[in-house]
């Protein structure tokens, strides 16, 4: 079970609101340190086509950004697609031990590789009406929670 940090946005993103009537979901989360590096593996399942479509095209990508309390370091997790599954795809990426100590947060997130001039999903709640929005890249779009 995935935690989320609801923010204030100025488009629907995907996340456990109601902003966007589809999913997302983190789960299969495990962690296993070794001698050089900590391995962390997850799967994600997202139910939204037009965000499905966005990465497929490159116009939205993964993003897996680590965070340390204990140490301050943080950095962007290089993980690697490790399986398709039928409704997920299973990641698995490293972080150097030296950076870490204690408790390490990983939000795991799709945002927006290039300007997206009018973003509307299907799914995006009534309140949203017929509204378009113009995202700028690095603008989350899904927010799976860390």
């Amino acid at each position: 079970m995935s935690k989320v940090t609801r923010g204030s946005y100025p488009h629907p993103v995907l996340d456990a609101s109601d902003d966007v009537g589809a999913s997302i979901d983190l789960f299969n989360v495990s962690v296993a340190p070794s001698v050089d590096d900590v391995e962390v593996r997850f799967q994600l399942r997202m139910t939204e086509p037009l965000i499905h479509e966005l990465l497929q095209e490159g116009v939205a990508r993964y993003s897996f950004r680590w965070s340390c309390s204990s140490t301050i370091a943080s950095g962007d997790l290089e993980a690697e697609v490790q399986m398709h599954h039928a409704d997920s795809i299973a990641f698995v990426g490293w972080i150097d031990q030296e950076s870490i100590r204690g408790t390490v947060r990983v939000e795991v997130r799709i945002i927006a590789a290039r300007e997206i001039d009018q973003y509307r999903l299907d799914s995006q709640h009534s309140d949203y009406g017929e509204a378009a929005f113009h995202v700028l890249p690095g603008d989350i779009l899904a927010d799976g929670g860390y």
